[in-house]
């Protein structure tokens, strides 16, 4: 039988059905276990120093605190560890900033389809940046269905995908390359590209673009 090397996550959130739920959900994977769940920022923050897990899948509004102000935290503690940050509901532009900002690899809402969470989940494991509100963005298939040419951005590449979702958030070529675990060089690389494939020359013009179709709005 060939051995599947499953990816441990640690789960945090101070609601219990939905916590829960969640573990018993990722359970039933064969490439995933939960190693430890946590209902606040202090035990999470012990779980995450002993456990060292791949994925944290963390609630944005916890007892006290937020993911945002314990992420920083959390990547100290566990620098390799990829950290996916869940909310009630949508958050907008500023809040989605201080996420990916904060430490955050991917963001997405709790009443997302299943499968849409385990292919987020997956996806941050393998190194992808995952915002769910920006994926309908990235949708191939509607811009196939439509009369009219696709916007710029659905042809980035996976990695120029993250580098886009990163740098509309405000975050320095040198933050991205950490964040994506790549070179500054190979980052600069991306993001000359992308910015060629949106024809925008400058930060305020990538602003702008993202602005003017409501990724961050």
């Amino acid at each position: 039988m060939q051995h599947v090397e499953r990816t441990r996550v640690i789960l945090v959130d101070d609601h219990p059905v939905f916590l829960l739920g969640l573990r018993d959900w990722l359970a039933l994977q064969p490439d995933l276990e939960v190693v430890a769940i946590a209902n606040d920022g202090d035990t999470a923050r012990a779980a995450v120093a002993a456990g060292q897990p791949d994925i944290v899948v963390v609630d944005l509004a916890l007892p006290g605190e937020s993911a945002i102000t314990i992420l920083p935290t959390l990547r100290q503690l566990s620098p390799k560890t990829r950290y996916f940050v869940f909310s009630g509901q949508r958050i907008h532009g500023d809040t989605l900033r201080e996420v990916m900002v904060a430490g955050a690899n991917g963001f997405g809402t709790k009443n997302e389809d299943p499968q849409a969470i385990l292919r987020a989940i997956r996806g941050v494991r393998t190194g992808a940046i995952h915002v769910s509100s920006f994926e309908s963005a990235f949708d191939q298939t509607s811009a196939e269905t439509s009369t009219f040419l696709p916007p710029h951005h659905m042809r980035l590449t996976p990695r120029e995908r993250g580098v886009f979702c990163l740098a509309i958030c405000g975050l320095s070529n040198l933050e991205i390359a950490q964040r994506l675990a790549i070179s500054v060089k190979t980052v600069e690389t991306h993001r000359a590209a992308m910015n060629r494939k949106l024809k925008v020359r400058t930060p305020g013009e990538l602003a702008r673009y993202a602005a003017q179709r409501g990724l961050l709005a």
